[in-house]
């Protein structure tokens, strides 16, 4: 009886432990292997961090141990945590592709984190270097970097802040009580849990994680701390058993503690018009926010722990409830998030919109919250009047709904500028992304408060093959070398691949700012220069010598070939509030994409870019500002227009915004605006206002061209979905080039239009197809003659032919233009129909947007084909068009406005048939009334051009109902 009584209570026990997990404990490691390489942490720090972890039960493994440990975790999915004391991640986990070797996002180590595991990172910039086990380290700097983890861990601009890290409340949460000097926080965009920023920067990160693909482990992820060189005692200060203690206490957060991942779980996210792809999304549970993304195709799969979680997708920067689960711990589960599709019901449009107060730099408006389901409110603000058709590109803020329906919602708009008007109207959006319909539309002024004039511009131009690639300044800043001057403020350019000005080429430029900041505080200062290329700068309280301006404000190690790169001045500056101090800034260009930014921070000021109420050019004492709008003869703003205003003293040259908008700083006095389609045939396309500018006051300005345009898309794939004919590609190999080359000057055989681009020739072969997008891909492409691998060679010409029909809507046009398109490398010649429109040969064209106008004359209308051929030359790389700009586009323009669009029998415009519009057609027709064009055009049902007694009748009998009108 005793043996049976054992033997049931064994057969118990045996069953209760069968269902509690197999895991019971945190798996803990600390990576030092001494025969691999190390970057900021010394070798004896590596051993101190190592010993530490071992007396605090942590194993100590090498680079194949490391390896073995996140294979195990990949299969058991534990609770684990790696401290790395080498701050080199070696070859074992990040599986470099190829020799060189190579980032590779699919390595081991990124699928541990994945399976809910954690890395604690020290000191230098995470996998900047790959370590091999040869002890070398080759470098994959910043760019590797992101490729082999999946994000930035760090970026250049928040690198040497060199203040100490200030932790937020969820990084004392984690255990964070000892600050340190931070060399290589990241931008909280490219992370997803920010515990700290260091001193005076909130808009960087450190420390941070990055969660990886799991929900219910909060503690996991990646982990980057001590960014500093840890052989530099004036970076690591009193490193002690304190610091030690810090980090074994962060690694050791896990507050879910052994709890295991028992489910892979996908699933997808719809939205109003389908799935919401590249979309991050947010579970929470009672433990923690846990960050993933959707994938192009707004699926998602992680592993999860058992538990109930409420899902959340960021929509324009807002957490949108998007459903609720629970994860019941089966090997696997799919679940379906998102919006309720079949909801169609917009919220009411807000119709009490107003502006409640302004400052120098917001404008703050309220409005009765509509009614409930309102999630959220998308504020819109332009310099131009806020309709539908501009809503897009207007200026937005967007904010989430907290006032009960009826009661008052208050908005702040910021970061505007002083002494401007701004029109702003509202839509509410409801949690299945309903919109209303556009609010009221009103109008508020920021402050006006005293402005500079912006920085005095000299844009010059230099010629690499003399100068070379980091030429000398002094070299650069010749009066025969100045080709344009303006006034700029903000000093924040990212020009892309573009001109920065449109007298100045794309490449092989510089420009020199000149004038005075004003100081609004009394502190210190650090200021900062970013460019691509070199920059300098220079601030002082004394007259600058431009010829010998003396030691630079920031170092001038950033006068050289360079990405975008900041670069901080070497010490803050003392500077008094109300006071001006002269500056200089100076950027170089030499290809590809250029960059010029100028920020300051103090302690109380966040770095920011210096905002142009703060800059002056030194050569007024106040000015006032011009805005505008520049319109077609349809009334539809123009983006990307030329403005001009222009006075005895002073010309100021600026583009419209995306809205048609303008804006200036200018002296008071007499002045003339104008604005242009643009250079030579668009020139006559202008429209101009003579106005006068007081200071501190806003001078408005409507501008309308009388012409409208027409577009279209000649990109390869819009004309494939059009099932119009494709873009043909004719690339030579090295052993043509001698002879194609000979073509020179003119390429007659290739921009003839009947020449056969279907078939060979005696230098180009065959020709190729191109499915999408015309860019041929250099050496490694998969198309070149006869569509072989290896691409296009290089220093070899090439040819793209197209051949399209204008559609009947272009059929008016005047003038024509060819736009939006980047050559790879040079446009030699591209012509329509036989007639060369842009390229000259022989000679090396700068542009990158390329824009050529070209008379309608020489264009085939009627339906019938017309041929569009580019002759090209590739010297490296690519050939044909770039992605960048979208294009190319084909643009008709249209002098006049069109016709109204009216309903016939529709005299009075109210949309339909009535006795009214018959009653006006009776007066036109006997002479007691004279029409206005839309009136003409709805009465004359015939054609002819007048309004009949017969033309009445059958109008009034459509009023009655008796007939309708065609």
């Amino acid at each position: 009886m005793k043996t049976r009584t054992i033997f049931v209570l064994l057969l118990a026990i045996a069953v209760l432990v069968s269902a509690v997990p197999v895991s019971a404990a945190i798996h803990k490691v600390v990576f030092r292997d001494e025969g691999y390489a190390l970057s900021w942490m010394p070798a004896d720090f590596a051993d101190q961090v190592a010993a530490y972890m071992e007396g605090k039960g942590f194993k100590r493994v090498n680079a194949q141990e490391l390896r073995q440990f996140m294979l195990d975790r990949l299969k058991d999915r534990d609770p684990s945590v790696v401290v790395m004391a080498n701050d080199v991640v070696p070859d074992t986990v990040m599986e470099p592709i190829g020799d060189p070797p190579q980032p590779n996002v699919n390595c081991l180590f990124n699928k541990y984190l994945d399976a809910g595991g954690k890395v604690i990172y020290l000191a230098d910039w995470p996998a900047y270097y790959i370590g091999m086990p040869d002890g070398t380290r080759p470098a994959w700097n910043d760019t590797g970097a992101a490729a082999a983890l999946g994000f930035w861990p760090a970026r250049w601009g928040y690198n040497d802040i060199r203040t100490p890290t200030v932790f937020n409340e969820e990084g004392k949460k984690w255990g964070f009580k000892k600050p340190w000097l931070s060399a290589r926080a990241a931008s909280p965009a490219d992370v997803d849990i920010v515990l700290g920023n260091p001193e005076g920067r909130p808009d960087a990160a450190m420390p941070w994680v990055k969660t990886y693909n799991n929900i219910g482990r909060p503690g996991a992820g990646f982990l980057f701390i001590y960014d500093f060189p840890w052989g530099d005692s004036g970076w690591r200060g009193d490193f002690n058993d304190e610091d030690l203690e810090q980090i074994a206490r962060v690694a050791s957060y896990l507050p879910a503690g052994d709890k295991p991942l028992t489910t892979e779980l996908s699933g997808t996210v719809v939205g109003p018009t389908g799935p919401m792809a590249n979309s991050r999304l947010a579970f929470v549970d009672e433990l923690g926010t846990y960050y993933i993304r959707t994938d192009d195709k707004g699926a998602f799969k992680v592993y999860a722990a058992k538990g109930t979680y409420k899902a959340h997708v960021y929509y324009r920067g807002i957490l949108l409830p998007i459903g609720t689960f629970e994860v019941k711990g089966d090997p696997t589960q799919t679940v379906q998030l998102g919006v309720d599709v079949t909801d169609k019901t917009p919220p009411p449009a807000i119709r009490d919109l107003a502006v409640a107060g302004a400052t120098k730099n917001s404008l703050t408006v309220s409005f009765t919250a509509p009614g409930e389901g309102t999630f959220m409110y998308e504020v819109r603000y332009s310099l131009a009047p806020i309709t539908d058709a501009i809503w897009d590109v207007a200026s937005s803020v967007v904010v989430e709904a907290k006032a009960p329906a009826g009661q008052k919602e208050t908005v702040e708009i910021k970061n505007l500028q002083p002494l401007q008007n701004y029109f702003i109207a509202v839509k509410a959006i409801d949690a299945n992304l309903n919109a209303s319909a556009l609010s009221n539309v009103v109008s508020g002024a920021t402050e006006a408060v005293p402005i500079g004039d912006g920085l005095k511009g000299e844009y010059y131009q230099w010629d690499y093959a003399t100068l070379g690639g980091t030429p000398d300044r002094a070299d650069v800043f010749t009066p025969a070398n100045l080709v344009a001057v303006r006034y700029d403020a903000p000093i924040n350019f990212g020009w892309g691949g573009g001109a920065p000005h449109p007298q100045v080429r794309a490449d092989d430029f510089a420009v020199r700012w000149t004038g005075q900041v004003l100081a609004p505080t009394s502190e210190e200062y650090t200021f900062y220069v970013a460019g691509d290329d070199g920059v300098a700068l220079w601030v002082s309280d004394k007259p600058i010598n431009l010829a010998n301006p003396g030691d630079s404000t920031t170092p001038y190690d950033g006068w050289r070939l360079q990405g975008e790169t900041e670069w901080a001045a070497t010490a803050p500056i003392k500077l008094q509030a109300g006071k001006k101090y002269y500056i200089l800034f100076e950027m170089y260009e030499r290809g590809g994409d250029a960059v010029a930014r100028l920020r300051w921070s103090t302690p109380t000021i966040p770095k920011q870019i210096i905002p142009a109420e703060y800059l002056y050019s030194g050569e007024v004492e106040a000015v006032g500002r011009v805005s505008g709008v520049v319109l077609d003869s349809m009334g539809k703003p123009l983006a990307g227009v030329p403005v001009t205003v222009k006075s005895a003293k002073r010309t100021a040259t600026l583009s419209t915004a995306a809205d048609g908008t303008f804006t200036t700083t200018f002296p008071p006095g007499d002045a003339e605006v104008t604005a242009a389609l643009g250079a030579g045939l668009l020139e006559k396309y202008s429209a101009t206002q003579k106005i006068g500018v007081e200071a501190n006051k806003v001078t408005s300005v409507t501008l309308t061209i009388p012409a409208y345009m027409v577009s279209m898309s000649l990109r390869a794939a819009d004309l494939k979905k059009a099932g119009k004919p494709g873009w043909r590609f004719l690339g030579t190999m090295p052993e043509d080039s001698g002879v194609f080359e000979g073509m020179r000057p003119d390429y007659k055989d290739y921009i003839d239009p009947n020449y056969k681009d279907t078939g060979p020739d005696k230098h180009v072969t065959t020709s190729t197809w191109l499915e999408d997008w015309p860019l041929v891909p250099g050496d490694a492409g998969p198309a070149g003659r006869a569509g072989q691998p290896g691409g296009i060679p290089d220093n070899t010409f090439w040819v793209q032919r197209l051949h399209f029909t204008i559609p009947a809507e272009m059929e008016k046009a005047e003038t024509f233009v060819l736009r939006d398109f980047n050559m790879d490398d040079i446009n030699e010649i591209t012509a329509v129909n036989g007639v060369k429109i842009g390229g000259e040969p022989e000679v090396w064209q700068w542009n990158r947007n390329w824009i050529i106008p070209f008379e309608a004359k020489i264009v085939k209308f009627g339906g019938q084909e017309n041929v569009l051929a580019m002759v090209g030359y590739e010297g490296g790389g690519g050939a044909g068009h770039n992605l960048d700009l979208g294009g190319p586009t084909l643009v008709a323009v249209i002098p006049g406005a069109p016709a109204p669009t009216v309903a016939k029998g529709d005299l009075n415009g109210d949309g339909r048939v009535g006795i009214p519009d018959a009653t006006i057609a009776l007066q036109i027709a006997v002479g007691i009334l004279k029409p206005s064009a839309q009136q003409l055009a709805a009465g004359d049902l015939n054609g002819d051009g007048r309004v009949t007694i017969a033309e009445v009748t059958q109008i009034l009998r459509a009023a009655v109902g008796l007939t309708k009108l065609q």
